[in-house]
């Protein structure tokens, strides 16, 4: 029983620091600037299943601000640069083990003969206390990114008040887009929205590889007009296929006011819809709970939620989600600002974070409620009350 004690405590010390030099921060690599208001890749490698991620001010004892708590470790996560004090800060990527992996302490058998019934009932008990004691340990370890800086964006400057949703952002390609390995010579239209103009006149464009803070190719000064056609050479198809890349748009004033799409990569597109996406039988107004449910994939995997407005991204509703293959619902509250009159082309799409493969609901509208609220752009929300009508 001693020995056996003995190998495991040795067990969880060689894995703790085999997982502990195998976790490492790749981005941000420290010194960079990023304006409030930018979206940015963060990429790490390590071999946890769960991560939470914490941003850290630097030379201060409080303000550390929570990205994300127990999200799937992917390696990377598109983090959108909240409002923050500027200054240095520091990211905390803390991963672990789930409790099914914990080491499983094992349980000999006596040597004393046999036993009677009530000592078996114990020893039993005894046995399955412990191991259930035993699932609740897991191995975790925090590694921290070098310093780098935030700066803040001066939103005086643009007209209306900030919103949330009014942020420069991709809106293709999005998290595990394919694009079709071998057709080098066809383009990947790239699309982005800056209602703000935070990305100015002209913008620079690079294609990044992931799990590297290099650019594969850059194309600088190029209209800010939110689309660009993007050729892909032999040489970005493969490096695409077998890593993944993104693409990062940056002011060409301002380098610190940047975005970053999703990862995609370069291969076969999935064949047909893999996912059957229900749609509401009937509209539904803007402020009520809609019911998002669908059907298909493998269970386990991750898929992503987005709402379409006709063949157009709009938004994306859940980043990361498990599915299971024989059904599932999730619970979404349709905002006031997505409502614009009287349209019917809204579309919910399933996209599996595995292979790109997708579903899409039919289209349904979302509707106004009559009198209360008017909404005049994207992100604009102005509520008029009784004595202002």
């Amino acid at each position: 029983m001693k020995r056996n004690i003995q190998q495991i405590f040795l067990s969880i010390f060689l894995l703790s620091f085999a997982f502990a030099a195998q976790a490492r921060v790749i981005l941000p690599k420290g010194g960079e600037q990023v304006s409030v208001g930018s979206s940015v890749q963060l990429e790490w490698s390590s071999r946890g299943e769960i991560v939470d991620i914490t941003l850290v001010p630097v030379g201060k004892g409080n303000g550390r601000v929570s990205i994300v708590k127990g999200m799937a470790n992917t390696g990377h996560y598109l983090w959108q640069v909240p409002e923050l004090e500027a200054g240095k800060y520091t990211l905390e990527i803390t991963w672990s083990v789930r409790e099914s992996r914990a080491v499983m302490l094992k349980f000999s058998k006596s040597r004393t003969g046999k036993e009677k019934g009530s000592e078996k009932v114990a020893k039993k008990k005894a046995t399955k206390k412990a191991r259930k004691k035993k699932r609740k340990i897991k191995f975790s370890h925090t590694d921290k990114s070098r310093p780098f800086t935030v700066l803040a964006w001066d939103k005086k400057k643009h007209l209306g008040d900030f919103h949330e949703h009014d942020r420069s952002i991709f809106s293709h390609p999005l998290e595990a887009a394919v694009h079709e390995k071998g057709k080098a010579t066809s383009s990947m239209t790239l699309t982005w929205d800056d209602y703000r103009y935070f990305l100015g006149d002209e913008v620079s464009i690079a294609l990044r590889l992931y799990k590297s803070h290099k650019n594969v190719k850059s194309v600088l000064k190029q209209p800010n007009s939110g689309t660009f056609d993007w050729k892909f050479s032999d040489r970005q198809i493969q490096k695409c296929q077998k890593r993944g890349c993104y693409f990062v748009i940056q002011n060409s004033q301002k380098k610190s006011q940047l975005i970053s799409s999703h990862i995609f990569r370069s291969g076969e597109p999935a064949n047909g819809a893999v996912f059957t996406v229900a749609a509401p039988e009937e509209d539904v107004p803007a402020g009520e709970e809609l019911n998002i449910s669908w059907t298909g994939g493998t269970t386990g995997h991750l898929v992503r939620v987005d709402l379409f407005k006709g063949d157009t991204f709009y938004q994306t509703i859940i980043e990361r989600t498990p599915t299971q293959e024989a059904g599932n619902s999730r619970a979404w509250k349709a905002p006031y600002r997505v409502a614009n009159g009287e349209q019917k082309d809204y579309t919910i799409v399933i996209t599996s974070l595995e292979d790109g493969s997708s579903g899409t609901s039919p289209e349904f509208g979302i509707t106004l409620p009559k009198g209360d609220i008017n909404v005049a752009s994207p992100g604009d929300l102005v509520k008029k009350t009784a004595k202002s009508r």
